[in-house]
């Protein structure tokens, strides 16, 4: 059985002009990580909640913005099962 998860961080090291810190983007896969990037989405630290790994509260835009974050989730998740898929039935 695949083990996958996928993770959102902000990038700590980082703030843009606008003070804005960027969301990053990693995938666990058994246990192996890797980093995925930036998810071009970049946001105040302080609206971030780290055990939920979305953005704190209810307004249109941080809805908007965690919707974002569950459509990167699902692409991801899409694209390893795809190529899993793809893989298995060539073998």
């Amino acid at each position: 059985q695949t083990i996958f998860r996928t993770a959102f961080y902000l990038r700590s090291n980082y703030v843009n002009k606008e003070g804005n810190t960027p969301i990053m983007a990693m995938i666990y896969l058994n246990n192996e990580r890797l980093s995925i990037g930036s998810t071009g989405i970049a946001i105040k630290a302080s609206t971030w909640d780290n055990e939920k790994e979305r953005l704190k509260g209810r307004s249109t835009e941080t809805l908007s913005t965690n919707l974002q974050l569950d459509n990167t989730h699902y692409q991801l998740t899409f694209k390893l099962l795809h190529d899993t898929t793809n893989l298995l039935n060539t073998s």
